[in-house]
């Protein structure tokens, strides 16, 4: 009667234990979370920005573009604080920076995650894989796998493709490459404001080395800006700075 008591007890302890690593089990299995796959990640190579292209401010953020590019900016009319570049196929969106503070307090981030920077948080989404689940995890290990987990399919922007990481003592970013559609996530280094990127080749995929030109010239000299702005202000926000 004794050890048949003690079993019940020592099983109904490790239920107790391990009721929040089986309830997330059971969750991810119903949630399609159960087959999350690392993304392929690689630091940016260093790539020299070709001569003859331009130095472009906007706002805060100082930029090089190929001349003709630079030559013919779009601005949108509805206030949004964006602006478009188009020269043949290829076509590039600046946002200009924004304070994320809000957008990074609004995150349920535990604490593992706390005081990263948004490009961070991503680059953690795209090494996380369900395989990396343990039943001996600590609660807190565990919060964070399945914080990663599910938020995966959100920060990786895009997850059928790889990514590559410019981390620099100024500026912390990553870079989604798709087929057609690359994503650049920047963030100023020890602060919240940052910004994106966004590139489209419409003769098919996008040339990484003209990616990477853009990404490693990207400068940021410190002011935010709100999500809209009257246009003719965004437009005098752009200037092509000199020819380099």
């Amino acid at each position: 009667m004794f050890v048949a008591m003690a079993v019940v007890a020592l099983l109904l302890g490790l239920l107790m234990y391990f009721r929040l690593h089986l309830a997330w089990r059971i969750m991810a299995a119903r949630a399609g979370l159960d087959d999350v796959r690392p993304l392929p990640v690689s630091a940016m190579p260093e790539t020299p920005v070709p001569e003859n292209w331009v130095h472009c401010r906007f706002g805060s953020l100082d930029f090089d573009l190929p001349a003709e590019m630079a030559e013919c900016p779009v601005f949108p009319k509805n206030g949004a604080t964006i602006l478009f570049f188009h020269c043949g196929s290829r076509s590039i969106w600046v946002a200009l920076p924004e304070d994320r503070t809000d957008l990074l307090q609004a995150l349920p981030v535990p604490p593992q995650g706390r005081g990263l920077s948004l490009p961070r948080l991503r680059l953690a989404c795209c090494q996380v894989s369900s395989d990396d689940f343990r039943w001996t995890m600590s609660r807190q290990e565990l919060a964070w796998h399945a914080w990663l987990i599910a938020a995966s399919g959100l920060l990786r922007v895009r997850s059928d493709g790889r990514a590559e990481t410019l981390f620099r003592q100024d500026l912390e970013g990553i870079v989604f490459f798709g087929r057609s559609l690359v994503s650049f996530d920047w963030q100023a280094k020890g602060s919240n404001v940052g910004g994106f990127m966004n590139f489209v080749d419409r003769s098919g995929e996008c040339d990484p080395a003209w990616v990477r030109f853009v990404c490693q010239s990207v400068r940021f000299s410190g002011q935010s800006y709100p999500d809209t702005m009257p246009p003719e202000k965004v437009r005098a926000l752009f200037q092509v700075v000199s020819e380099k």
